[in-house]
């Protein structure tokens, strides 16, 4: 089989052009980003060293990169184009001040994930589905929350159940299967949050996407359309979820028509309401599904992760985190009020964002049109930007002993300063996990009160630790990507003398 496609001169033909078309493409936008300084090669042929290194040491070349041009700008090598590094607050602040007629955010998504061929055009071109976030599921974090913490509770129960002796788990796949439980306990509601076959295929759709988007970017925008009659395994995951979705679409459907379930506060509820036209087909209602998911499994149980390696490396922070739960909720009982009131926690998981930032940069942005900052740099048309992330997130300038993990850093900054800009949800040129700007991660306020609610309820059940105590695994790299560590195993036990 392989030896016929090599052979094939169609094959070899198509190869040659997507080869040749790259190369050409390459060496256009070389030659007018030739004024930026370069981290790596800067030709268009010995560049492809430098993109290949970026796959095994991209936040390493990031890092690189800020080192060396701070507050300035630099650009790095991809395997299929160059993107540019915008440092410094001035810069910054002109970045994200811009309006999207200069730079769209919108536009860099859809190149790095390949929408139109993966998750389908209109999630760019109608995105009614961020106001739904921004507006109806925002507003309603307290109403939702008590099925959410039951759907917790629920997952906590059978996934990870309480146990006098201590009890090793794969940490990955078992916060992701609860972070997935409880995340579609507000996208889809009860029963479908539990179904083993719809959560596992919304998981593995996101694997799909950063697979299938990764290939389509190594192909030339002209071959492109092709790809969606090749790579079929994201249509199939959008199909399988629109089958397990049907009854349950239909049911939503009639009860709204019939103002029976108008207290059922769901995401499929809202998308209903809100879907005008086609985007009421099943198949658009399913799209829209997945793209949640893709938004809120993935990005939380990474966060997650990284707070509860910090937590078993750390396990004095238990008792502290354990006071300030205990005296809340013994105020409060368990609330989005209550959550609103647990500094410690909040702080806690924004330094292991801090410190163990998702990837090198983030804020991605596409140049509409030809751009001269005023420092006086010129970004010709269809370049792509970014900010870098962790680099300003351990800068010693910005944050003292900043490799150092300090649990209560932002809880004594918003002590120190009497307010609370240093929360989780809080936007700054210097902490920049959930993006920059008015295209800041809209889910981040349901996002932070699933994260504070999951480990408030680890510290206040369980004791965890390392087998190796006190030895945190290493974090994994894949291109500008920190991930926490698949294979790490966490100790949990009931927690002793628990009340």
């Amino acid at each position: 089989m392989m030896n016929s496609i090599f052979y094939d001169p169609f094959a070899m033909l198509l190869a040659a052009i997507a080869v040749s078309s790259l190369l050409i493409m390459y060496r256009n936008e070389t030659r007018k980003l030739r004024h930026i300084p370069t981290v790596g090669y800067n030709s268009p042929i010995l560049s492809y060293i430098s993109a290949i290194k970026f796959l095994f040491k991209g936040v390493d070349v990031i890092q690189e990169g800020y080192d060396k041009h701070k507050g300035g700008m630099f650009k790095i090598p991809l395997l299929q184009s160059w993107i540019v590094l915008v440092s410094g607050d001035e810069l910054v602040g002109e970045l994200k001040t811009a309006p999207d007629r200069l730079f769209s955010a919108g536009l860099a998504t859809d190149e790095l994930l390949q929408i139109p061929y993966t998750m389908g055009s209109e999630i760019t071109t109608n995105p009614y589905h961020v106001s739904i976030v921004r507006t109806r599921l925002t507003r309603n974090l307290a109403n939702i929350f008590p099925a959410v913490r039951d759907e917790l509770l629920a997952s906590f129960s059978e996934i990870i159940p309480e146990k006098e002796g201590w009890v090793k788990y794969n940490a990955s796949d078992a916060f992701m299967k609860i972070i997935a439980r409880v995340t579609n306990r507000m996208i889809v509601g009860f029963p479908l949050c539990r179904d083993e076959e719809f959560l596992d295929n919304a998981v593995q759709y996101t694997m799909d996407v950063i697979i299938v988007s990764t290939i389509i970017n190594l192909v030339p925008p002209f071959l492109r359309p092709l790809s969606t009659y090749i790579f079929r395994s994201v249509s199939n995951r959008i199909k399988c979820a629109q089958t397990l979705l049907e009854p349950v679409i239909e049911r939503h459907r009639k009860e709204l028509a019939e103002r029976t379930n108008d207290n059922e506060l769901i995401f499929l509820n809202w998308l209903l309401s809100e879907a005008k036209g086609e985007e009421q087909e099943n198949i658009k209602l399913a799209r829209r599904i997945m793209l949640v998911n893709f938004g809120a499994i993935h990005t939380t149980s990474i966060t997650f992760l990284q707070a509860l390696y910090c937590l078993a490396a750390n396990p004095s922070y238990i008792q502290p985190l354990r006071e300030e739960v205990e005296e809340v909720v013994s105020q409060d009982g368990w609330s989005k009020a209550s959550l609103d009131k647990l500094l410690k926690v909040d702080s806690f998981i924004r330094e292991a964002q801090r410190l163990h930032s998702p990837g090198g940069f983030t804020a991605m942005r596409k140049a509409l049109v030809d751009y001269t900052f005023r420092n006086g740099t010129y970004i010709p048309k269809n370049t792509m930007l970014a900010v870098p992330l962790e680099p300003v997130h351990i800068d010693p300038d910005v944050y003292p002993n900043a490799y150092e993990f300090d649990g209560f850093r932002f809880a004594k900054i918003n002590e120190a300063n009497g307010n609370r800009k240093a929360d989780i949800v809080s936007l700054g040129d210097n902490f920049l996990t959930f993006g920059l700007g008015k295209h800041a991660c809209p889910g981040r306020f349901f996002a932070s009160n699933e994260l504070k609610l999951l480990l408030s309820h680890v510290v206040v059940n369980y004791d965890v630790k390392f087998e190796n105590e006190g030895i945190r695994p290493d974090d994994v790299f894949l291109g500008p990507s920190r991930n926490p560590n698949p294979n790490a195993e966490v100790m949990f036990r009931r927690r002793v003398n628990k009340l």
